[in-house]
């Protein structure tokens, strides 16, 4: 008998811990946990759709304009523009980078990736653009300065910050997240990773289903070597009359009008192969009526009425009543969001 062996999730997920070695706090047991939410946000189309919309409402129509003095963003972003993109990143993450120049003519901010960004132990930021790409480079790690303030610097300040500038890193700080935010769904991963495994399941059983329209013996062996006053073998002259019934001409995709005939040889009729069909049909009735639950489960977890998805029968879906219940929630729900980008 074989023995399995089993893996703990536990060191997977520790949010946050300080590594002396390099001088930052590492964002999760690997430094990568950032980039693993939006990998499986992305894998997800349900946590995607419930981020998106979730974004939304943060955004809602815009923040009101407001008189900045100074402030300026980036060429090519109006403060809503940016408000926008930051909304993004905070129904990711639960918070949000911004990167801080100052000139003769202000203070100019455009909002930079969240997933490249560490903490320094020494109170400034690490930027990596690496730290989001298939292989990191630790050859492009720069430190960019906190902010320090809305205030007129030190000549010291501003040659420390002249070249790289500073950076926002804006988050709500809690019991369970001192060094980094951990979004509310992070207690709920294995129900993201679980929908996204069923729609990987759902299209793999599609690709790999092994559905013949019929199967064709052929008793003894066929002639590939002599060839004909034209030029073909037996088995090539066999093979190209399979192809007028059989389906077996593809399109530039790979596709065939009709389902494939399954060819098998065999010496003798003795010989002759046994199909043994394994029949999924318990496992896939299983996936089907778990994959509603899990999708509603996802919702909830980005603080998403299921019903704003388009989860639920017509009756409620056209209760205007119900809606606005529903959008309600969440209008309230991203106010401490909207309060942290404000």
């Amino acid at each position: 008998m074989k023995f399995f062996k089993t893996f703990s999730f536990l060191n997977m997920f520790v949010p946050e811990k300080e590594n002396k070695a390099t001088g930052i706090y590492d964002f999760g047991h690997d430094n990568r946990l950032p980039n693993k939410l939006l990998s499986w946000v992305l894998d997800s189309g349900i946590a995607k759709k419930a981020s998106a919309k979730r974004a939304a409402y943060i955004y809602a129509n815009g923040f009101k304009e407001v008189n900045s003095g100074n402030l300026m963003v980036n060429d090519f972003q109006t403060a809503n523009d940016l408000a926008r993109e930051i909304a993004g990143y905070v129904s990711y993450f639960d918070g949000f980078c911004l990167h801080v120049s100052r000139s003769t003519q202000g203070i100019k901010i455009k909002s930079i990736p969240f997933q490249n960004i560490r903490k320094k132990i020494d109170g400034d930021y690490l930027n990596n653009s690496t730290l989001s790409a298939h292989k990191y480079d630790k050859t492009k790690d720069e430190t960019i300065t906190r902010f320090l303030g809305a205030r007129p610097l030190s000549p010291d300040e501003l040659n420390r910050i002249k070249d790289k500038g500073e950076l926002i890193y804006a988050y709500t700080k809690t019991a369970d997240n001192p060094q980094y935010p951990i979004p509310d769904y992070f207690a709920g991963i294995e129900d993201v990773r679980t929908s996204a495994g069923l729609q990987k399941f759902d299209y793999a059983s599609l690709r790999n289903g092994f559905i013949p329209s019929a199967v064709m013996t052929v008793i003894g062996d066929m002639d590939d070597e002599i060839k004909d006053a034209e030029g073909y073998t037996e088995k090539e002259r066999f093979d190209e009359a399979l192809k007028s019934f059989s389906g077996d001409v593809q399109d530039k995709d790979g596709n065939t009008g009709q389902m494939k005939l399954l060819v098998m040889s065999a010496r003798t009729k003795d010989e002759v192969p046994v199909l043994q069909p394994f029949d999924a049909r318990a496992i896939i009735d299983a996936s089907n009526s778990k994959r509603e639950i899990i999708d509603r489960s996802v919702c909830r977890l980005f603080g998403v009425n299921p019903v704003l998805i388009g989860f639920s029968d017509a009756a409620i879906l056209g209760n205007q009543q119900a809606l606005a219940i529903a959008s309600l929630e969440l209008s309230n729900d991203v106010v401490t969001d909207q309060e942290l980008i404000s």
